[in-house]
Order: C-alpha cells, then structure tokens, then sequence
C-alpha cells in the first residue's frame, strides 16, 4: 500500500489534525503527501482538521473492494476442488 492509501483509509475512520497524522506515520514527508492530496481533492483540510472527501472516500473503498474480490476467488476455487474429495 501507498502512503496516500494509509492516510486516506485513516480519513475514513474520522478526522485527524496534522499531529495527529504525524504520530501515525512519523517516518515520511507527510506535508508534501497532504498537499498533494489536497490538491487531487482526495482530501481537505478544514481549520487545521484534515478529512475525506468523497471523493477520496470511493477511492478508498474501489481499494477494498479489489483486495475483498481478489481474496475471495480463490477461496471459491479452494472450495470447490475440497468439494470434490468428499
């Protein structure tokens, strides 16, 4: 995963300041990231509290829903040659 997927999968549980997304991902050049962001309106920063978009919000979500699809399909085909067995 990204740094922009971290931080927007953190967005989504609710609204952080800048400290607070400092404390979470203190080893990279978080104010470059945030502009960026802000910039693709991913994100927006009201009164010093950053939070999602809707637009970053279905980009986060596309996210899950792919790993969610690529996950399960092998589950399915697991299944099924289990199935054969019995």
């Amino acid at each position: 995963m990204t740094l922009q997927n971290d931080i927007l999968r953190t967005l989504s549980k609710g609204t952080c300041t800048y400290d607070d997304l400092r404390n979470s991902f203190p080893h990279s050049s978080l104010n470059k990231v945030l502009i960026t962001m802000e910039k693709q309106q991913l994100i927006v920063n009201n009164e010093g509290m950053w939070s999602i978009t809707e637009k970053g919000r279905k980009r986060a979500e596309k996210r899950k829903k792919i790993a969610i699809s690529l996950l399960i399909i092998p589950v399915i085909i697991f299944l099924l040659l289990s199935a054969q067995f019995y």
